[in-house]
């Protein structure tokens, strides 16, 4: 239990998604370190989402990981 791995649709019509909808894959890696646990983020494919999106994909899912990397930490320590 090292290694998470899903895929992420970007769908305009998120409760319908298609088929041919692009998508990105996350990869949540854990690594044992010295002072606990490292988890490493990793979201690739953002060169499938259409030019218009990318940009804001990557910016938006940015920050979602940034903040469920501070949920994971308050997690753990509470």
């Amino acid at each position: 239990e090292e290694r998470l791995v899903f895929r992420w649709v970007h769908s305009d019509d998120p409760e319908h998604p298609r088929d041919d909808d692009p998508m990105t894959t996350v990869e949540i890696l854990l690594e044992p370190v010295a002072e606990g646990t490292r988890v490493t983020f990793t979201e690739s494919g953002f060169d499938a989402l259409p030019e218009p999106k990318r940009a804001e994909a990557v910016r938006s899912n940015a920050e979602g990981w940034e903040i469920q990397s501070g949920n994971l930490t308050d997690y753990v320590a509470g």
